[in-house]
């Protein structure tokens, strides 16, 4: 029996799901900000990656889930930028998603829908 089979998945109804560095990374993350109680000598995280995913359809339609982190995020609107910039977190940002798919054969404007969520 194939996985497929084992959680009955009818054909054509499955996708190709990737998952896509977006090459931003986050540092000075303090381990409070996620871990409760504190973990005595584990203070930060280690950098942390930025990924965005892109499922795409058998028949051929593609959704992004935009993850990835603007390399202007400095400038976006204070409600966005203002909460990040108070952490006292490193984010390094070199590109953004949109840069990155052509590079693997993705046309940006062969993306259906995009679904981002921005975390205060």
């Amino acid at each position: 029996m194939n996985s497929a089979e084992s959680i009955n998945i009818p054909d054509g109804k499955a996708a190709k799901v990737s998952i896509i560095d977006t090459g931003a990374r986050i540092n000075k993350i303090p381990t409070g900000y996620l871990v409760q109680p504190p973990v005595e000598g584990f203070d930060y995280f280690p950098t942390i990656p930025s990924w965005s995913f892109l499922i795409e359809t058998t028949s051929g339609r593609r959704a992004l889930f935009d993850l990835g982190i603007p390399k202007d995020w400095r400038n976006r609107p204070p409600a966005q930028s203002d909460s990040l910039k108070n952490r006292g977190w490193s984010i390094e940002v070199d590109r953004e998603v949109q840069d990155i798919l052509p590079d693997h054969g993705i046309p940006v404007d062969s993306i259906d829908s995009v679904v981002w969520r921005y975390v205060q």
